[in-house]
């Protein structure tokens, strides 16, 4: 007490200013921090002597304040050590243990699972700190809380903000920015994200960029058909033939089927892991307009014509039928059974074809019953045939435990 009147007594002389500096020294021996922090803070407020000694007060009551905040922490009061921690940032920005003090007040947060005030702190923390070691995996962790909560599109723009400090793995965390901000369906943020990957050296990030810029452009514009192009030529399956699959099967629904079976075929003449699928899928898009074909051809004729007719009819049953078994071959289960249903059908067309077939023109009434026996004996085998497919299409379905409404139909 003796030194602290001294120093308020003499403040400008040398015996005034080594009392003040014995106090501290007393104060910080018995590690009275906020004794310290106050009495600093006082001196601080005088008439400005030398600036080696106003640094050095100023110095005295930043560490008084960290530690005194620190004590509090040790003590478990977390929650006030917080508040103080972010108080001590906010009125002694410029302190070199200001960094600390945040990042400190950051550790807390998350240990008592204040996962959106942690998050908060964190993206403060990047803009004042961007140099600090910190603050990457700091980054990181905040994206995880605000993706554990929901919060996808507060995720994104802290993975933007990771990808410009993190150069190991800036690109990474773009193209995850980019998934955040198409999944809030935001594609004005997440296009520009996918444009820059596109021409990212590593090949997986890139393609990925590609695929979900085709996924986002309008359909049937020229800016997805430039992409659908660049994919198919890729050659990365599945996606080529996927991709290639989904042009056979809008052009086989608008009914432009020739142009849907060349399609097909590019499907079909693809290499690659993954495109099995895709595979069954064109062909049995081939067999249905293969059978279209075989159910408009017409079986009228002239007696000298009837069996050259005849036999193009059969040849178009015996197109579709094989496209339909090459589609089963493939092995993709829904495929199978729905071409071993199509399979019976054609079938059915046949014996129905055979059993209701007109004469041929010339062909004299007294041969007519005759005829009709030949085409019946015909028919016999192929009606087997009908119902044996379509019971095997019935125990596949089941053995498949397929649920997708096809064991009822």
């Amino acid at each position: 007490p003796i030194f602290k009147r001294l120093g308020e007594m003499y403040a400008g002389s040398e015996k005034g200013l080594k009392s003040q500096d014995l106090y501290l020294d007393i104060l910080n021996h018995n590690k009275d921090y906020s004794g310290l922090k106050s009495y600093s803070q006082i001196l601080l407020q005088q008439p400005k002597g030398d600036p080696k000694r106003t640094l050095k007060l100023q110095q005295i009551f930043e560490q008084a304040y960290f530690l005194e905040v620190q004590s509090q922490e040790e003590k478990g009061e977390i929650k006030m050590a917080i508040a103080n921690y972010h108080k001590f940032v906010k009125t002694n920005p410029k302190s070199k243990l200001a960094e600390k003090a945040l990042w400190n007040a950051i550790q807390l947060q998350f240990k008592i699972f204040d996962s959106k005030g942690a998050a908060i702190s964190v993206e403060k923390f990047a803009t004042l700190y961007p140099k600090s070691e910190h603050v990457v995996p700091a980054l990181l962790r905040a994206a995880q809380a605000y993706e554990s909560m929901a919060q996808l599109t507060r995720a994104a723009k802290v993975l933007e903000k990771l990808s410009r400090l993190d150069k190991s793995a800036g690109e990474k965390w773009q193209s995850l920015a980019a998934d955040f901000y198409a999944i809030e369906g935001l594609t004005n943020k997440a296009q520009p994200l996918y444009i820059a990957l596109k021409g990212s050296k590593d090949s997986n990030l890139a393609f990925h960029a590609l695929e979900q810029l085709e996924q986002m452009a309008k359909p049937g514009s020229s800016t997805q058909l430039k992409l659908t192009e660049e994919i198919i030529k890729s050659g990365r399956q599945p996606q080529a033939s996927l991709i290639q699959l989904r042009s056979v099967e809008a052009l086989f629904a608008k009914g432009d089927h020739s142009k849907a079976f060349t399609e097909a075929k590019k499907v079909l003449s693809m290499n690659g892991n993954g495109t099995e699928a895709a595979k069954a899928k064109a062909r049995f898009i081939q067999a249905q307009i293969l059978e279209k074909e075989f159910e408009q051809q017409s079986v009228k004729s002239r007696l000298d014509r009837f069996t050259t007719v005849f036999a193009i009819k059969t040849g178009k049953l015996e197109k579709a039928q094989k496209a339909y078994q090459a589609a089963i071959e493939y092995g993709e289960p829904h495929v199978a059974v729905e071409s071993l249903m199509r399979l019976s059908k054609l079938y059915g067309s046949y014996v129905e074809m055979l059993k209701t077939m007109p004469l041929p023109e010339g062909l004299p009434q007294t041969e007519a019953p005759a005829f009709q026996a030949e085409m019946d004996k015909l028919a016999i085998p192929m009606e087997e045939k009908s119902v044996e497919t379509m019971a095997d299409a019935l125990a596949q379905a089941k053995k498949l435990d397929l649920r997708t409404g096809i064991i009822p139909r």
